[in-house]
């Protein structure tokens, strides 16, 4: 891909700004608090994602939201036939923390970083096999909106593939989540002298994501097909797959 093929520009509204100035405090400490909150298993549901979608090959793959990097550099090491990657972000700082993680790693093939806003993807149409997302779609303002932008630029017959944490199905596992993230995480966060607004945002987040049936509606109608779902650690994390 060449750089004519997509700007370095980013348009970001205010809501956005708000959510990008969040993650550029929080950036020093995200992957290290990630770890800590989920029990590392935030990475096992991004491989377990990638392993549904491994059924066909993807050229060129987006990473929406990439943060630090995880998911772009998992496309890396499970998708051997990709031959690039570009992960965008609204964060300066998690960006420069995703570069800095991928100079220490060998890659076979190139991953390339672009500061953007997920509203407004700076690149042509029809050009990505796979858009992948992880943990991020609860952070847009609106989210039909963003499917349908991410639908955009994802080629003909191309994939989706979004991982986020969703309210459990069952009120005793949701009680103990929103209580969890509600509560004890803030606290964790505090004692670490850590950003207690941001983790305090993750657990309302959470809580207005649409269920995984809404959602699951709410991709259709931005257009996608074939969409379907599979819900981890009792509904506390759902994979969405969507063809274009």
């Amino acid at each position: 891909m060449n750089e004519g093929e997509y700007l370095n520009q980013v348009k970001l509204d205010k809501s956005t700004f708000t959510i990008s100035q969040m993650f550029n405090k929080v950036s020093t400490h995200y992957d290290f608090m990630n770890d800590l909150i989920t029990g590392f298993s935030h990475r096992k549901t991004r491989k377990k994602a990638l392993h549904l979608v491994s059924f066909h090959s993807y050229k060129r793959v987006l990473d929406l939201a990439t943060g630090t990097g995880d998911f772009a550099f998992l496309v890396q090491e499970l998708m051997k036939e990709t031959e690039v990657v570009i992960g965008v972000d609204i964060s300066r700082r998690m960006l420069s923390i995703a570069k800095n993680k991928a100079r220490n790693r060998k890659f076979k093939n190139l991953i390339t970083y672009n500061l953007s806003d997920i509203n407004h993807l700076p690149f042509r149409s029809n050009i990505f096999d796979l858009c992948a997302i992880g943990y991020g779609i609860r952070n847009v303002s609106n989210p039909s909106s963003v499917l349908k932008e991410i639908r955009r630029v994802t080629q003909k017959s191309g994939y989706l593939v979004i991982v986020e944490a969703t309210s459990s199905s069952y009120s005793l596992i949701r009680f103990f989540s929103y209580f969890y993230f509600r509560k004890l995480v803030p606290t964790l966060a505090k004692l670490l002298c850590l950003k207690t607004e941001a983790y305090s945002y993750l657990a309302e987040s959470i809580v207005v994501f649409p269920s995984a049936q809404k959602f699951t509606k709410m991709i259709t109608n931005a257009g996608w097909r074939k969409v379907k779902y599979f819900q981890m650690y009792l509904g506390t994390v759902t994979i969405f797959i969507a063809k274009k």
